[in-house]
């Protein structure tokens, strides 16, 4: 078997491959060298950061125990009997009654300012209903959804 170091003389200066050859190796191991002491540093900062990661990781775990815990006892207060469920649905059947009356007087007062005719009034017209649909209209549908969680 013959060796590297067999091939290469140090210091034959004869210019040919073999002075070569010699320094482009010494070269590439220095390279190699540097990159190895990066792959190093960079597999101690993975490390860190892995524990850092594990260590973040059971935490949140027992966060959302906790939270889970706290929603099986929500969940079980919300559990209402019939008793209970009728006088909401009196008090929402109030609220619809009353939202009835409140769109009636908000469709004159809009009639009102069409009669006028004029640009400005037809704005405020169609104004006044956008807010009404914005406000109200939004406010009882949220409302008959929570209705619908009671139970």
């Amino acid at each position: 078997m013959i060796k590297l170091q067999e091939l290469i003389e140090e210091n034959c200066h004869c210019g040919d491959s073999c002075c070569e050859s010699k320094e482009s190796v010494n070269e590439s191991v220095d390279d190699l060298k540097k990159i190895v002491g990066e792959l190093e540093k960079a597999s101690k900062l993975h490390a860190g950061q892995s524990k850092a990661l594990a260590k973040a990781s059971k935490m949140h775990a027992g966060q959302a125990k906790r939270i889970q815990a706290h929603l099986s006892d929500v969940d079980e207060s919300l559990s209402e009997g019939p008793q209970d469920q009728r006088p909401a649905d009196k008090e929402v059947q109030r609220l619809i009654k009353l939202e009835a009356q409140l769109r009636n007087r908000m469709m004159k007062l809009e009639q009102v300012f069409l009669r006028d005719g004029n640009p400005p009034s037809v704005k405020l017209a169609k104004d006044l209903t956008k807010s009404y649909k914005q406000n109200v209209t939004k406010f009882m549908r949220e409302m008959i959804s929570i209705r619908k969680k009671f139970k």
